[in-house]
């Protein structure tokens, strides 16, 4: 398993049937990395496929990472004790073209969780990037894993810049903290209750009426309707305009000529 797993407490929440179990580390290479090797580890000791459900709500938070991840493979900057570092194991019964609804979810819980104890306006940039004054906060990892043509489980990675006064020079994008844009010192210890009550709330949600997380979202980002944007497709650099998001999560546009079509996995500008 991982070297550092001697270096942990493991603490519970049970928010009303969920039940996380969370590895507390003081240094990790990654949670979302150390929560797929634990997964893993683990299936091999179930002989039946169902009873892999108890690792539903095993988690990991950090204090450090030394290789902290973000979407399109990117480093995520996650110096010790400055911010949230925090990856979660759910098991949805959803099909694979669903999966984008897992990263909506998530993100509506991460700008609930900011509002709620920072009571500051936020937005989302699609899919999953939290921004305050256009400036990203917060970001989100999903990693999942299939067999055939079945979800197995996801990993939910979400990073959260808590205190952070500064920050390297060559990140992709312009960064803030909530201490930067709030002057509020929040600790870990702090946000992590009030999140995980926000994402288990939208999971529950998710399962049942998958609908109001596409409006919630819609309602919480500038980015669904009417947003030009800049996308790279093919090698080709495309200026759209957002419609708003399909049953699935993927973000829907219209090019200049007015052709209508939907993005998935693609990196969206607003910069011309």
């Amino acid at each position: 398993m991982n070297k550092n797993l001697n270096k942990t407490k493991i603490i519970s929440y049970q928010i009303g049937d969920f039940i996380a179990r969370i590895f507390h580390f003081e240094q990790i290479d990654s949670t979302n990395t150390f929560l797929k090797k634990y997964f893993q580890a683990k299936r091999s000791q179930f002989t039946q496929t169902e009873e892999l459900s108890i690792l539903e709500g095993i988690g990991a938070l950090a204090d450090l990472q030394t290789s902290g991840r973000g979407r399109l493979a990117r480093t995520w900057y996650s110096p010790l004790d400055e911010g949230l570092y925090f990856s979660i194991i759910l098991m949805p019964k959803i099909e694979p073209s669903q999966i984008t609804l897992i990263s909506l979810m998530a993100a509506i819980a991460t700008a609930e969780a900011i509002m709620e104890l920072c009571q500051i306006k936020v937005d989302i940039k699609w899919p999953n990037d939290i921004l305050i004054n256009k400036r990203k906060v917060a970001g989100i990892l999903i990693e999942s894993s299939f067999e055939g043509n079945s979800l197995n489980y996801v990993v939910v990675g979400i990073g959260i810049n808590l205190k952070q006064k500064t920050f390297p020079s060559n990140l992709n994008h312009p960064a803030s903290s909530l201490f930067l844009e709030t002057n509020l010192i929040i600790e870990k210890e702090t946000f992590l209750p009030v999140l995980l009550e926000k994402l288990i709330q939208w999971y529950k949600i998710l399962k049942i009426k998958s609908d109001n997380v596409i409006s919630r979202w819609e309602e919480l980002s500038s980015f669904a309707y009417g947003k030009e944007i800049r996308v790279n497709i093919n090698n080709q650099d495309l200026v759209l305009t957002t419609m708003g998001l399909d049953g699935c999560g993927s973000l829907r546009v219209k090019d200049e000529n007015g052709k209508e079509f939907s993005l998935y996995g693609n990196e969206i500008n607003t910069e011309r």
